[in-house]
């Protein structure tokens, strides 16, 4: 699971030490990041697939049911 520090929580002690908080991610909603498949598209050299995974996040198409 990945944290991510966070000051503003009202955990942190006076001294100034750091609270974590986990960042739950869902896995069913790709648009709010990239993976590791869309670095290789946005990498790569194959205009059509990079104009269509732009698309893809932007909402304006449904990705490819693989």
């Amino acid at each position: 699971m990945s944290t991510v520090p966070r000051a503003d929580t009202g955990d942190a002690t006076a001294t100034g030490s750091t609270a974590y908080i986990p960042i739950r991610f869902n896995p069913g909603d790709r648009r709010t990041f990239i993976g590791g498949s869309d670095a290789r598209i946005i990498m790569g050299n194959d205009e059509a697939d990079l104009v269509r995974l732009w698309r893809e996040k932007r909402g304006e198409i449904e990705p490819e049911d693989l």
